[in-house]
């Protein structure tokens, strides 16, 4: 991948009320081996004073970060949808997406981007404790194996779903296939994303050498396009309404 398509990656980080976990997360992204142009943070009317606390410890000077204030708690799918948008709209090609709580390598975005094309979708891989933190099914010698073994996973493997952790796309497919479906609030959001762009005839792809360290989930089970499908549940955080 070229250095003039690396510089138009915009990273979207989308937090409420977990201040600590995201100046923790900001500071990790600013250290990434590998460029980006922006770094979009959406706040979801968090109402513990996280932007004054960003502020305060000088995240807010990096002319990269570009802080957006929603005027409600519109959930995470929500919070995806708006700051997809706005990058879109602001010149990005791809976007690189994760929750407040992600706790990105410093080589994630520079191992990620070796494989990432605008044909489909990829993510990096989430571990905690020598784990995936939650169960991936991917595809290994024409099989479908569901494992928590981040050895299971090769440096690009197909995989039945990906989390909005991680997760990078271009502009192209989300001009096809739309952007994520707000209703979802705060789960099942990236499911149902992923079975859409599969429905568009777009594939998934883990990077395993892309690392996100990032706590081990809880699940919920939903009922997606008449299949049951079980999806981790994040904390109530975060359609776009600025202030």
């Amino acid at each position: 991948m070229s250095n003039e398509i690396t510089r138009r990656i915009h990273t979207i980080v989308v937090t409420l009320n977990r201040k600590i976990l995201l100046a923790a997360c900001l500071k990790k992204l600013l250290a990434q081996s590998a460029d980006f142009e922006y770094l979009i943070v959406v706040n979801n009317a968090s109402t513990d004073g996280t932007e004054d606390y960003i502020r305060e410890v000088g995240l807010l000077d990096y002319k990269k970060i570009i802080w957006l204030n929603l005027r409600e708690n519109i959930g995470g799918a929500g919070g995806f949808s708006a700051g997809m948008q706005y990058a879109f709209e602001h010149g990005a090609d791809y976007v690189w997406m994760m929750d407040d709580d992600a706790m990105p390598y410093p080589t994630a975005l520079a191992e990620l981007i070796k494989y990432t094309t605008p044909q489909h979708i990829y993510a990096s891989l989430a571990v905690q404790d020598q784990q995936i933190s939650w169960e991936m099914t991917v595809k290994k010698e024409n099989h479908w194996i569901a494992t928590h073994n981040p050895t299971d996973i090769t440096e690009n493997m197909e995989v039945r779903s990906l989390p909005f952790l991680g997760f990078m796309i271009h502009r192209q497919l989300v001009e096809k296939i739309g952007l994520p479906d707000t209703s979802f609030f705060i789960a099942a959001d990236d499911t149902e994303y992923c079975l859409r762009a599969k429905q568009a005839g777009y594939k998934l792809y883990l990077v395993g050498k892309s690392l996100i360290e990032h706590p081990k989930a809880q699940y919920l089970q939903y009922q997606i396009l008449n299949k049951k499908t079980v999806k981790k549940k994040r904390q109530g955080f975060t359609p776009a309404v600025f202030k």
